[in-house]
């Protein structure tokens, strides 16, 4: 299964594949991500068995790294994954607390 989505004028194609797809394995035929971000060819691909809530924080990572991208904005390689980890953990609790904060003003 695969969706289109745009960020900034770019065109993504997700993918939701089975954990053993070419992407999601390392060298040694292992799954080695539950998701990847291909920048070059504007593709994500995602593991389409994970439970819910992991694909939910999968997505929003993988998200991350497109936003970065299709903006042109640039992560240390160092940090970028530990920065899409954090938020990715985090965004659930960051959407309800700014809509908490909204409904006050």
């Amino acid at each position: 299964m695969a969706t289109t989505i745009t960020i900034n004028s770019v065109k993504w194609i997700v993918f939701f594949v089975d954990k053993t797809h070419e992407e999601l394995i390392d060298d040694d035929g292992e799954q080695s991500a539950y998701g990847v971000t291909c920048p070059r060819e504007c593709e994500i691909y995602i593991d389409d068995e994970l439970p819910k809530d992991h694909m939910r924080q999968i997505i929003t990572h993988e998200l991350l790294h497109a936003f970065a991208f299709s903006y042109r904005e640039s992560i240390e390689c160092e940090s970028d994954e530990k920065i899409c980890n954090f938020i990715a953990a985090h965004f659930d609790e960051l959407k309800r607390l700014r809509k908490e904060i909204l409904k006050a003003v």
